[in-house]
């Protein structure tokens, strides 16, 4: 049986555990990389060190596709900005586990936070694109709990998403060249070594931390 929006919307809610912030001021870290360099692996690292709320927009769109009517970007944004003004009323700190490259949806998020008066900090994801095709293509896929049905799906809509990051050059035989994005970044972390993210994550985090 499916469940109403609100009903959905409701989970959510009460699912977004919030820890009292240790910062100066409210934060929310927005994450920036295309499907395959790590945003989910990172998120869940940042949250394990700093102890803040993560909110994931793939989470809610797999519960609005299985539980509910599917999922729109409106019916998407709107479970999404409620987590997070529930966190920041509640004096926490948030970690967005989502792209956020697009100017709209920056300009988004900023708009919203500064009604709490919250600081916007974005960390750029970057990876060998090779090692981000073999990430996808070895992932197991859960059609009842991933966004990505398969592999091919996820593909697809690395595909699709590439040229937010990347624009392609004839240079070399013909290659994609990541792009220079009008963003100020905390920080950019290639992800293709584990052992040298992990260490630039750690610098990252104790800037997050005299925030």
């Amino acid at each position: 049986m499916s469940k109403s929006f609100n009903q959905i919307q409701e989970e959510f809610l009460k699912s977004a555990r919030v820890s009292g912030r240790k910062t100066n001021n409210p934060v929310v870290v927005a994450i920036v990389g295309v499907i395959g360099s790590g945003k989910s692996t990172v998120t869940k690292a940042l949250k394990k060190k700093l102890g803040w709320t993560t909110i994931s927009k793939d989470k809610i769109r797999v519960a609005l596709r299985e539980k509910g009517r599917g999922f729109t970007p409106e019916t998407t944004d709107q479970i999404h900005y409620a987590m997070l003004g529930k966190v920041l009323r509640a004096g926490g700190n948030a970690i967005l586990d989502s792209d956020f490259a697009d100017k709209k949806k920056r300009k988004k998020l900023e708009r919203f936070a500064k009604n709490f008066r919250a600081g916007v900090v974005y960390i750029r994801l970057i990876c060998d694109r090779d090692i981000m095709i073999e990430r996808i293509v070895h992932s197991r896929y859960n059609p009842k709990t991933d966004m990505f049905k398969n592999v091919v799906i996820a593909l697809r809509e690395h595909a699709r998403r590439l040229p937010w990051h990347y624009r392609w050059t004839e240079s070399n035989g013909g290659q994609f060249v990541l792009k220079k994005l009008p963003i100020k970044f905390l920080a950019e972390i290639d992800t293709t070594d584990p052992r040298k993210w992990q260490k630039k994550l750690g610098t990252v985090i104790e800037k997050l931390k005299r925030s």
